[in-house]
Order: C-alpha cells, then sequence, then structure tokens
C-alpha cells in the first residue's frame, strides 16, 4: 500500500535538490564559456601541447558535468511532483544520487584540472586533492547509503515488515545499509593513504584521465535516466530489492572512487616549482635527456629554505579546508532546522544548542591551530598529522549532518540526539590526540633561549585544553549513554547538557584568545642579546 503521511519529504528534499542542480549547472555553463571565450594558452607561459591539452581536457569535463547537472535537474523535478511517499519515490531517490553525486565531484576536479599548469597553485591543488580525494567521496557514498536506510525505514512502516524490523543489524554488511557504510569506512582509510601516496606529483599523468572521468559522469546520468524511466512503469509500493541495492552500492563505490584516484593522480602542478614544466608530465610524448636537465632541478639550499615552513603550511592550509567544508554543512543543518522548526515540538532549543556547539566546536579546534601554528618546529608531515586533522574534518562535518534528517536518514529526535552525544565525544578525543600530537613537537630542546619560556607556558596551555577537550568528551558519553539507557529523558536535561558543551567551548575560545596574546607579547618583546650562563 502507499503510505499516506511520509516520514521524509520527499518531494521537498527533490526539489531542492533539482534547484541545486539547476544553480550548479549555470555555473558550470558560465565556467565553460569563459574557459574557451580566455582560453589556456595565455596566461599559460609554456603554451603548446600543455595549454592545448589542459583546454580540451577541461571542456570536456565541464561538459559532461554539465549535462549530467541538467540531467539530475530534470529527474529531481520529476520526482518532486510525484507521490511524496511511494515506494518506487524512494527507490528513485536512490537512483538519482550516485549521478548527482559524481557531477558534483567531476565540478571540482574540472576546477583542479583547470589550475594544474601553475605552479603557484599549488595549496588549491593540494585542496582539491583533499576534498576530491577524502571528503567529497566520504560525503557521496553517506547520503546515497542514507537513501538505502530510507527505503528499508519505507519497508518496515509501511509494508508486511512491519513486525519483523531491526535496525540494528542494518549495520551489518550483509544489510545493504551496513554495507554502504562499511564502504565509505573503508573508503576513507584507503582515500587518505592515497592521498598521501599522491601527495608529491607523479613523473607521468595518463592523458586520458580527465575523458575516463567524464565518461563515467556521463554513463552514470544515462543509466540514472534509465533506472528512473524504468520505475515509473513499476507499481507504487515497488522498492528495489536488497540483493540490487547491495550491487548498486558496490558498482558506485568503484566509480566514486576510481574518480577519487585518478583525481588525486593528476590534479598536481607542474614540477619542478619555478621550472617550465615539461609536456611529457601531461602527455606522454617526448622523453628527455637526463643530461639536457642537469642543473635546472630544485636545489637542497631551496628545499631547506621550505623546510622551516613545511609543518606549519601543511596545518594552515589543510585547516581551512576543513573549516570550509564544515561551515558549507552548517549552513544546510542551519537551514534545515529553520525550514522545520514546526516539527520539533517544542526541542528546538535543544537542536539550536547542538548546533550551537557543533559550530562553536569547529572554531575552537580551528583556532588551536591557528594559535599554535606560527610556533611549529621545521619538520616533514608525518601520516599522523594528516590522519588527525581528517578524522576530525570528518566528525566536524556530521555533527551538523545529524541534525539535517535528509542527509543522515535519522527518523527520530532520540536517535539524533544519542548519535550527535556520541559524535561530540569522539570529536573530544580526536582533540585530546591533537593536543598531545601538537605537545610533543613544542618540546623546549627544539627552541632557541631566548624563547624557551613561552614554548614552556604554551605547553601548560596545552595541558589545559587537552583536560577542557577530556571534559568535553565525558559530557558526550555521558549525553550519550543517558538519552540511550532512557527513553523518556526530559528535553531540560538534554538542553543543560549541551549548554554546559557550549560554555565550555567558549571558554575554550577565550584560552585561545590568551595563547595568541601570548604569542603577541613573545613576538613584541625586543630579542635577547645574551645566552643564559
Amino acid at each position: 500500500m502507499i503510505a499516506n503521511e511520509p516520514f521524509v519529504n520527499i518531494t521537498g528534499t527533490a526539489q531542492m535538490y533539482s534547484q541545486i542542480a539547476g544553480v550548479l549547472a549555470g555555473f558550470a555553463f558560465t565556467a565553460l564559456l569563459g574557459f574557451l571565450r580566455n582560453g589556456a594558452s595565455e596566461e599559460d607561459p609554456d603554451g603548446g601541447v600543455t595549454a592545448n591539452y589542459t583546454l580540451r581536457s577541461v571542456a570536456v569535463v565541464l561538459f559532461s558535468t554539465i549535462t549530467a547537472l541538467i540531467i539530475s535537474a530534470i529527474l529531481y523535478g520529476i520526482l518532486a511532483g510525484g507521490q511524496p511517499a511511494s515506494g518506487t519515490a524512494f527507490s528513485t531517490v536512490f537512483i538519482d544520487g550516485p549521478a548527482f553525486s559524481l557531477a558534483i565531484l567531476g565540478m571540482f576536479y574540472a576546477i583542479g584540472l583547470a589550475a594544474s599548469p601553475y605552479s603557484h597553485m599549488d595549496a588549491m591543488l593540494a585542496a582539491v586533492r583533499i576534498l576530491m580525494g577524502v571528503v567529497g567521496p566520504a560525503v557521496s557514498m553517506l547520503l546515497i547509503s542514507t537513501a538505502v536506510l530510507d527505503i528499508y525505514h519505507f519497508k518496515c512502516k509501511f509494508t508486511q515488515l512491519h513486525n519483523t524490523c531491526n535496525d540494528g543489524a542494518q549495520f551489518l554488511p550483509t544489510r545493504p545499509y551496513g554495507l554502504g557504510v562499511w564502504l565509505t569506512f573503508f573508503g576513507i582509510v584507503g582515500s587518505i593513504m592515497l592521498c598521501v601516496y599522491f601527495r608529491n606529483p607523479p613523473s607521468k599523468r595518463p592523458p586520458e584521465i580527465p575523458a575516463v572521468i567524464s565518461c563515467i559522469v556521463f554513463s552514470t546520468s544515462v543509466a540514472a535516466v534509465l533506472g528512473v524511466v524504468a520505475m515509473t512503469s513499476a507499481p507504487a509500493e515497488y522498492v528495489l530489492p536488497d540483493w540490487l541495492l547491495r550491487a548498486a552500492l558496490v558498482v558506485v563505490f568503484i566509480l566514486v572512487y576510481t574518480i577519487s584516484i585518478l583525481t588525486m593522480w593528476s590534479c598536481h602542478p607542474p614540477t619542478p616549482a619555478g621550472v617550465k614544466p615539461s609536456p611529457s608530465v601531461l602527455v606522454d610524448t617526448v622523453e628527455e635527456d637526463a643530461s639536457s636537465r642537469q642543473g635546472e632541478g630544485v636545489s637542497r639550499s631551496e628545499i631547506a629554505s621550505r623546510y622551516g615552513s613545511y609543518l606549519t603550511s601543511h596545518y594552515l592550509d589543510l585547516h581551512v579546508t576543513v573549516v570550509s567544508v564544515a561551515l558549507g554543512v552548517a549552513g544546510l543543518a542551519a537551514a534545515s532546522l529553520l525550514a522545520g522548526t514546526a516539527d520539533l515540538h517544542g526541542w528546538a532549543f535543544v537542536y539550536w544548542m547542538m548546533w550551537l556547539a557543533s559550530l562553536l566546536a569547529v572554531a575552537t579546534a580551528y583556532a588551536g591551530t591557528m594559535t599554535g601554528a606560527i610556533g611549529l618546529p621545521a619538520r616533514i608531515p608525518s601520516m599522523s598529522d594528516l590522519l588527525i586533522p581528517l578524522l576530525m574534518a570528518v566528525v566536524e562535518v556530521l555533527m551538523f549532518g545529524v541534525l539535517v534528517s535528509q542527509i543522515i536518514g535519522f527518523d527520530s529526535r532520540r536517535s539524533v540526539i544519542v548519535a550527535w552525544f556520541f559524535l561530540l565525544s569522539i570529536f573530544g578525543l580526536i582533540a585530546v590526540a591533537a593536543i598531545l600530537r601538537a605537545n610533543s613537537y613544542f618540546h623546549p630542546s627544539a627552541y632557541a633561549f631566548d624563547i624557551v619560556d613561552t614554548v614552556i607556558a604554551y605547553r601548560r596551555r596545552l595541558r589545559l585544553d587537552a583536560t577542557g577537550a577530556s571534559v568535553v568528551t565525558a559530557l558526550g558519553i555521558a549525553g550519550g549513554l543517558v538519552n540511550l539507557l532512557r527513553s523518556d529523558v526530559s528535553m531540560v536535561a538534554s538542553a543543560v547538557l549541551a549548554s554546559i558543551v557550549v560554555g565550555g567551548l567558549v571558554a575554550a575560545l577565550i584560552g585561545h584568545n590568551q595563547t595568541a596574546q601570548l604569542w603577541r607579547r613573545t613576538l613584541a618583546a625586543p630579542p635577547s642579546r645574551s645566552s643564559p650562563s
């Protein structure tokens, strides 16, 4: 039978996605026209093969992306005008998701590809590799997996499975949603390793990469059209079977992470910096003689000059990217709360307090990095320097994401609150790990005598920060357990816990401001000219 009271606003969600796809298609169309009008060769100092290759590649990627976004806008528009809570509607959301996600990834890849011929764009390209290699695929897989969970909830509520449903079993890898979650986890781990592997530019990049990505994006859109057409001939109560959902998730995983790997492989500036890139870096046409390149490479002194600020630049660039992504999801969560305030039945204050606490958590993590990065010693980043910020980024995004039903798919207030408090505890644990990592860097033996006192004072502040992060972890665990073990927890208890978290994070921001003053006083003081006796 068909549901009369939908638990997920399919038509509203589809209308929003249709508008977003249409706007993005307009942006991509404008970018394509501008790129074709100006070309790549006017500003490319090398011209020739590299410039023409970039122009052709960006054009084909943008064209396939525009096509995919227009198709997604039409498909979501059709869904928005259909039945709000039918089995075919929930199945169509799942079918449309991969095409829309890959189209957005294609847009970001086109941006990175257009910037790849320029050496001064290395910081931007690093951000593109992180976004396309780690964050984007993970978010795409989670959104698509959420559509699978919505199908399960529909079957539980409106079909004969009503009395046999088990929400906990859905996290098992044998179930479609559990398979999607586990694929996302393994994808994150693998993509982080590959992101580190592709951190340095490869010696050669296959010229077919943009064409392959364009084919993947366009083919997925065509498959979505065929799937939607097939769903129109099915009964309204029909939902996709589990075996087909599992197979589709595996295929989507392969496609998403194929684009991820190819992007990390190809989005690099010319190397070495300051030297004209050889066309063979992009197109395997010329074999250079090693003797002709002697004396043109990066010197040891140049690498040594970069070494002093390398770790600092790594943390600053990475956290700027993390904050940008988190704030984007924060805006989406705020819009969702504003649109659904009437449906929260008096719990709106708790939701807004959780949103505010999530925002303050992002600000606190960012402020801690900004105030401490200036004093980092010279060092090459290790695996933990990449892993900890990326894990924190995933948790920060999810802290906002659980407040948006269209992203996570939780259908009960209790599930949202439990998930948010446990995510808060994970954020606290990662923050403790990040603080301890920073504390190991700021060892007094690594600094000159005229700044040792400041370093020691900063290490004391780090210990206070670690204590505060531990308190946040304890509050998150307490709030999660209380709401998990007791179904009758009052709104006041949850609001009080969230308010305490907000107060603690505000205190942490004040502490970071005091830390910044500590560094300012040190830099303003006249340099000492004598060593201690």
